[in-house]
């Protein structure tokens, strides 16, 4: 494959460019452990929210590798389904970009841009964005509101934080697109990779004070199991985020799917999936179901859940 330094260094900055996407085609499909082993790095590094620094001294080799990787990352975040982390994968892929383009030459700003269907020059600290595109293209939030902008001779004037803001729901969206893929479509290597990725059990705030019957339940949480994972959603999690914390179905199954994704990087062998969990919620929600008491849980499912 001949392709130019500049073609390369452009394409590891901007992988969701048209300029990558011809890279990658000519590399052609044939599947690499190390690349997919890249592609892990790069996706747990948006997971730990951190994301992969730029670095333009690397050689074009490198160059070329985390360029292909963005494609196994895609693969890897694809066969993981966990919904929080496909939203941390493009935030920080679209964050790691914009970093890039702002201190890369006018040319480059352009041809990033128009592909976004975005119109912008560099004038000096400052950055002018046709009016038109703007409309087109604005975050609805209070910031960006068309009142408090600087229009002058058809363009908005925006220093480097504020199209920095502007840039990055945009390029999510791009690094979004046609995400996740199909199952299908995916290699069985996704899979055995995205059970490598290190999920965070995330903390939730909960305010029971006078009520410590729950608090091994938050222990429970804390560490995550090899055994008894279906009737630990169903008896205890599902009854206890819907009908104790009293969050929203879609925030339910969001917590007890990141914990079995933590369990599943101690023993990977479960049909625990978010459809089981989705309908375990559900039907907690509609029978007022409480999870089992520590005694009870106990005795049921043994050592392992406590």
């Amino acid at each position: 494959m001949q392709v130019s330094h500049l073609e390369v260094e452009f394409a590891y900055k901007y992988p969701f460019s048209l300029e990558s996407k011809r890279i990658i085609t000519e590399a052609g499909t044939k599947l690499d452990d190390k690349i997919f082993n890249y592609g892990l790095l790069r996706l747990q590094s948006a997971i730990d929210k951190k994301g992969l620094p730029i670095d333009n001294s690397l050689l074009d080799s490198t160059m070329l590798t985390h360029i292909l990787s963005y494609v196994y990352a895609r693969m890897i975040v694809s066969a993981n389904g966990n919904q929080a982390v496909l939203k941390s994968f493009c935030h920080y892929e679209a964050k790691r970009s914009i970093n890039a383009l702002l201190e890369d030459k006018q040319e480059n700003i352009e041809k990033v841009t128009e592909e976004l269907g975005i119109k912008i020059q560099k004038n000096s600290s400052f950055f002018l964005i046709r009016f038109e595109d703007y409309l087109k293209n604005m975050p609805k939030t209070e910031e960006f509101r068309l009142m408090k902008q600087n229009l002058k001779n058809g363009n908005i004037t925006m220093n480097k934080d504020e199209l920095s803001k502007f840039l990055l729901k945009r390029i999510e969206l791009e690094v979004r697109k046609n995400l996740p893929i199909p199952k299908k479509d995916l290699p069985k290597e996704a899979s055995e990779y995205s059970k490598k990725l290190k999920i965070p059990v995330e903390k939730i705030n909960i305010n029971l004070k006078d009520d410590i019957r729950y608090e091994w339940i938050n222990k429970l949480l804390s560490k995550p199991i090899a055994d008894v994972r279906h009737r630990t959603v169903n008896l205890i999690l599902a009854p206890y985020f819907t009908n104790i914390l009293g969050l929203q179905e879609s925030e339910a199954i969001k917590h007890i799917n990141n914990y079995i994704n933590k369990c599943k990087e101690i023993n990977p062998d479960t049909n625990v999936n978010e459809s089981y969990i989705r309908y375990q919620v559900k039907y907690s929600k509609e029978k007022g179901m409480k999870p089992l008491s520590y005694k009870k849980a106990k005795e049921l499912l043994g050592d392992e859940i406590i």
